[in-house]
């Protein structure tokens, strides 16, 4: 009977010190929100949606380059827009195209230093020279050449609708 009441005394302090090692959580009765994996800004999606995956607002078309080409801007040409564009550049595109559109944001110097090309001046040829809708298939698809990405692809990050608020910004920085 001692040896029991020993090892029933033993049990309890065995319990609370293995329950206090760091990262040993075998009973987890409460989940913690600290110890939960955030999203960070910017970060894609963790789980991308399954293939065929209609969302809420309609499935949003596949285009090819050429098939782009002949696309218009749905959105009218106002200033609302414009300033719509400009919202979601300086979030996701001045750190590359820099604030004037001429590629030369804060990551440039860091394409120079590998020797890589540098993104895109919005407001030279050959871009100026693109319509509406080749401009929204490469916000859209990204560019890519040699197997090498130069800009990501923005269809899961931006909706469509501001891709196009995009195009309209990318206008009026080129006086168009």
């Amino acid at each position: 009977m001692g040896r029991a009441r020993v090892l029933f005394g033993l049990l309890p302090l065995v319990l609370l010190a293995t329950a206090c090692l760091p990262g040993s959580y075998p009973l987890d009765i409460f989940n913690e929100m600290h110890y939960q994996w955030s999203f960070k800004t910017q970060e894609p999606p963790r789980l991308s949606p399954p293939p065929g995956a209609v969302p809420t607002t309609g499935r949003e078309v596949d285009y090819t380059l050429g098939q782009a080409r002949n696309l218009t801007n749905p959105l009218p040409r106002s200033q609302p827009t414009v300033d719509r564009g400009r919202q979601v550049f300086m979030v996701n595109c001045v750190s590359c195209h820099g604030e004037q559109g001429k590629g030369n944001g804060i990551i440039a110097a860091y394409f120079r230093a590998a020797q890589k090309p540098t993104p895109a001046d919005l407001t030279a040829e050959p871009v100026v020279g693109r319509t509406d809708g080749e401009l929204f298939w490469y916000i859209t698809n990204g560019v890519e050449r040699d197997g090498t990405r130069y800009m990501p692809p923005w269809r899961n990050l931006i909706s469509e609708s501001d891709r196009w608020a995009l195009v309209a910004f990318i206008r009026s920085l080129q006086g168009r």
